[in-house]
């Protein structure tokens, strides 16, 4: 057969992804174009092999062949063999994360066919400059190159060549926090495919419609195109594409917290990957089980993989992988309560996506430090991170992204009990998912918006939100969103008096947990059980319950739980006066507290021990308890905290009249709480001063004092403290006595 005919029977085989005959057939064409010396076709041959080996994953083999094809083509100035060859170099070179060099090959290819006219081969080195500015996180280049080229390949006809355009289009698009222009883009390309009956491509478009619906977690949905695709990838023999459908389920599995089902398809695909040396691969694959470990409390594995897949990224030069990577090493390290670590990776990957340019990397990992900042009770700076995050996705038409931010943002303020403005943040978050058809984050925002009602008192409200939010987390089957609502009804019950409701709620929540997990299964609800028997002064059960409770937390290793429940352990014996045991048990909460790393509670938790010694008369052990809270404070820089520990030292010397060490505790809580700008714990600590001066016979400086306290309660707008109305009446009647004397 003359050559040209072998290399068009090869393509026909190529385009119906029988790569194999294809790649016979190019052999044997070119066999004959080297015999018959025909440089041109041998060209050609050599440019269709590296493009077949490149699509198999063959990296150097293809590279070889093309290097070797533009090496003739350039010694006979072939330039159409000569376009072709760079275009597919920087195929391969974008397959190796080399994307710089992939540039630089499209580039050529471009420069060379709008040279000579070839409309069909610019538009496909434009769609290789469009899939190397993604993988670099340029969207805004990558959705340009791709409409251009798309506009050229739609004029000639070329109906494959657009399906395929548009498929790459829709990857830049969903990078780019544009959901809905993906997946219409992605159902276009699907339909072209179907009708052209492109079996290869079809397949192509019902896994990036899977992709789509992972990142919208629409599970069920994606899951049922990757399955799809895989059939079709498995029966015309694509290994890749076969790796790439079980790395698309086992991130649909994680969604729906299959987390088992998700490590095996994670696992396939590594294994895919391997045998093919797509190191790209592997590497995703690798973050895909460190979240799947992780789900598993699986924290050492889940550490190891995410660190894999970020030394392999960092190999092969793909920041936004390194990013990527140490955005899933940060939501573990978070999961497992290790704050700082989660912090320092999510920065650095913050850094990595804003060198990038890469706005909704940096928008979402900076969401993810507000969380950080938010566990944290640092308020201000999670504010400040929301409202940020809130301004970007807005500026990016994000819907999703926006209503995320608002959600959090109401959550901040709800946490520092300003719910007026969590209220107004809550809601238009609810609006925004009641827009976007998004029933299941609705429902989470009126389980929110209910705790806000339940905290204000407004019940009929707050039964009303959290009836519906139950309705909808039940229609979806949401299983653990019915058991924060049931809890948070409980609490709603509770606060009426409504004590069988209340027990009947807290019963269901913890029953539903041990049925989605019959293994010891951490929940609140068990806890808030308790509460509800010590309501009814029910102690035993109370204390069953929070010993149960204890037990569970112990299980799963989960520090803040055991805390939570020891610290309703110890408040349980507090109420039956029993203070020695109380004790016992808020110094477990401590060690808890300590092994989890929240020093704000540790310093809390230290002052309300210096409470509980007082009442038992240790004096003691309380002066030690309020000294261990303000170091832990000074040692966090939290100033107001720090205020708080000394006007409690303050009291306790006063009580002892030891009023000299009173007046400079005092004087040092006021300090304290200038530098932290708090009004109302300076005019606190001012009053001790005032009369610990006062105790010591100090007129003057009372007097100079009582001036300070006086203009500091007008700027208030608040009246004078009972002690300072005493100590004014005190020191009217000694200038009443002065003057008639």
């Amino acid at each position: 057969l003359p050559v040209e005919l072998l290399l068009e029977l090869g393509q026909m085989y190529n385009l119906q992804a029988d790569r194999e005959t294809a790649k016979s057939y190019y052999q044997g064409g070119l066999e004959l174009a080297v015999q018959t010396r025909d440089e041109p076709a041998q060209a050609r041959a050599l440019c269709l092999l590296g493009a077949l080996y490149s699509c198999q994953a063959m990296i150097t083999e293809a590279e070889k062949v093309l290097l070797e094809a533009l090496a003739i083509s350039t010694s006979i100035g072939h330039d159409l063999c000569g376009g072709t060859a760079w275009s597919s170099l920087g195929d391969v070179y974008s397959n190796q994360s080399r994307e710089q060099e992939a540039e630089a090959a499209f580039l050529e290819s471009h420069a060379i066919f709008s040279r000579i006219g070839h409309d069909q081969g610019a538009a496909n080195a434009l769609n290789g400059l469009g899939r190397t500015y993604t993988n670099q996180a340029r969207t805004e280049k990558a959705e340009k190159a791709f409409l251009d080229a798309y506009e050229v390949l739609s004029q000639i006809g070329d109906d494959l060549g657009s399906a395929n355009v548009l498929c790459d289009l829709a990857i830049a698009y969903n990078d780019n926090a544009k959901p809905a222009e993906a997946e219409s883009t992605l159902c276009e390309a699907h339909e072209i495919y179907s009708r052209i009956g492109n079996a290869l491509g079809t397949a192509t478009a019902l896994s990036g419609l899977g992709r789509i619906y992972n990142g919208q977690s629409r599970g069920d949905d994606a899951e049922r195109m990757f399955l799809e695709s895989q059939d079709i990838f498995s029966r015309i023999g694509d290994d890749l594409g076969v790796a790439n459908g079980f790395l698309g389920l086992g991130i649909a599995y994680n969604h729906q917290l299959r987390s088992e089902e998700a490590e095996q398809a994670f696992l396939k695909a590594q294994e895919i990957y391997s045998r093919l040396g797509d190191e790209r691969g592997v590497a995703n694959a690798l973050s895909g089980l460190g979240e799947a470990y992780s789900e598993q409390s699986r924290e050492h594995e889940a550490e190891k993989a995410f660190l894999d897949a970020q030394a392999i990224q960092s190999r092969i030069g793909s920041e936004l992988g390194v990013a990527n990577a140490l955005c899933g090493l940060g939501k573990t390290y978070h999961k497992h309560q290790k704050e700082k670590e989660a912090e320092k990776a999510f920065l650095e990957a913050h850094a990595i996506y804003c060198r990038l340019e890469h706005n909704y990397g940096a928008a979402h990992t900076l969401y993810l430090v507000g969380e950080i900042y938010r566990v944290q009770f640092r308020y201000n700076e999670a504010e400040k991170a929301f409202s940020y995050v809130r301004v970007v996705y807005s500026r990016l038409n994000y819907d999703r992204g926006v209503a995320n931010a608002l959600h959090s943002l109401g959550n901040v303020y709800t946490m520092q009990s300003e719910f007026t403005e969590a209220e107004e943040k809550l809601k238009e978050a609810h609006t925004i998912r009641l827009k976007d058809d998004d029933e299941l984050a609705a429902a989470a925002v009126l389980r929110d918006l209910g705790e806000i009602y339940h905290a204000q008192g407004r019940s009929m409200e707050s039964k009303e939100a959290l009836t519906e939010a139950h309705e909808i987390f039940a229609a979806f089957g949401n299983q653990i969103g019915v058991v924060d609502t049931l809890r948070v009804l409980g609490a709603v019950y509770t606060q009426q008096g409504d004590y069988n409701r209340a027990e009947r709620s807290y019963c269901q929540a913890v029953a539903l947990v041990n049925f989605i997990d019959p293994r010891p299964s951490p929940t609140p609800a068990i806890t808030a059980l308790g509460q509800v028997y010590q309501s009814q002064g029910k102690h035993r059960e109370a204390e069953n319950a929070f010993h149960e409770a204890l037990a569970v937390f112990k299980g799963a290793g989960d520090d803040l739980g055991q805390a939570m429940a020891l610290m309703q352990l110890a408040a349980l014996a507090a109420s039956q006066s029993n203070y020695n045991n109380s004790v016992e048990w808020l110094l477990q909460v401590e060690d808890a507290l300590g092994r989890a790393g929240r020093d704000v509670g540790r310093a809390a938790l230290w002052g309300l021990l210096g409470d509980l010694y007082l009442i038992q008369g240790q004096v003691e052990e309380a002066e030690e308890s309020f000294k261990l809270s303000q170091a832990i404070y000074r040692s966090i820089g939290d100033a107001p905290g720090e205020g708080t520990s000394l006007c409690d030292l303050g009291d306790l010397f006063s009580r002892q009249g030891r009023h000299d060490l009173a007046e400079m505790h005092f004087s040092q809580a006021r300090d304290a709480y200038a530098s932290g700008k708090d009004e109302e714990g300076s005019a606190k600590a001012l009053d001790g001063l005032i009369m610990s001066l006062f105790n010591q016979n100090k007129l003057d400086e009372v007097r100079r004092w009582f001036k300070a306290a006086s203009s500091m309660a007008e700027q208030m707008d608040k009246p004078l403290s009972d002690a300072c109305l005493a100590v004014q009446s005190i020191l009217d009647n000694l200038e009443s006595s002065n003057s008639v004397y």
